[in-house]
């Protein structure tokens, strides 16, 4: 049981590594734009 937590946490940690590089770099292509939208929000 411990054994497949730990493997699920260690896949959800690859999962949101490789979601938060993909945000990053579209953020990069389009900085204005998100710092437009937190300046509104």
């Amino acid at each position: 049981m411990l054994t497949m937590l730990a493997v699920v946490m260690v896949l959800v940690a690859l999962v949101s590594s490789i979601a938060i590089r993909k945000m990053l770099a579209a953020a990069d292509k389009h900085q204005p734009e998100v710092e437009l939208t937190e300046a509104e929000s």
